[in-house]
C-alpha cells in the first residue's frame, strides 16, 4: 500500500463520510460510469454532464464480466471473485478518467483515450446484451 498521501486520503474519507479505511480506488469508483452512446435512448441515461455527455453507470457485474474478459490473468493470479471488488476496479478507471479530463481539464494521451473508449464501448456492449437478450 502506498502510504504516502495516507493522511490526506483519510481526511477526504471523514469529509465525505466513509470509512477511514476505504482504499482510493473506491474513492474514485463513485466517479466511475460509461459514456452512452447516441444509438442507446435517452431514457437510459443515469445522468448529464454540462457538456451535454451522458453518462451510466452499468453496474458492477456488468464491469467485473468485461475485466474478466479483458485481463482473465490477472483475476485468476490475484483469486478476485468479488464482482464488487472486481467491477470497482473498471469503475476507478472509468472515475480517474472523468476526474482528470472533464472535471480538470486535463488531456490525456490518444493511447489513454482510446482505452477508455474501449472499456466504454465493451461495458456498454456487455450491458446492452444482458439488459435486452438476457445474455452473458
Amino acid at each position: 500500500m502506498n502510504l504516502t498521501y495516507r493522511e490526506q486520503l483519510i481526511l477526504v474519507n471523514i469529509r465525505q463520510g466513509l470509512s477511514e479505511r476505504k482504499s482510493f480506488r473506491k474513492l474514485v469508483s463513485y466517479a466511475g460510469a460509461v459514456r452512452m452512446p447516441e444509438w442507446i435512448d435517452a431514457g437510459w441515461t443515469c445522468w448529464v454532464h454540462d457538456n451535454g455527455t451522458r453518462y451510466m453507470d452499468v453496474g458492477n457485474y456488468h464491469y467485473a464480466a468485461v475485466f474478466t474478459r479483458a485481463w482473465p490473468t490477472v483475476v485468476e493470479r490475484h483469486n478476485l471473485s468479488n464482482n464488487e471488488t472486481v467491477g470497482d476496479l473498471i469503475e476507478a478507471l472509468l472515475g480517474w478518467y472523468f476526474v482528470r479530463t472533464e472535471l480538470r481539464g486535463h488531456r490525456l494521451t490518444d493511447f489513454c483515450d482510446d482505452t477508455i473508449a474501449m472499456l466504454e464501448q465493451a461495458c456498454v456492449a456487455q450491458w446492452a446484451l444482458y439488459a435486452f437478450f438476457a445474455v452473458d
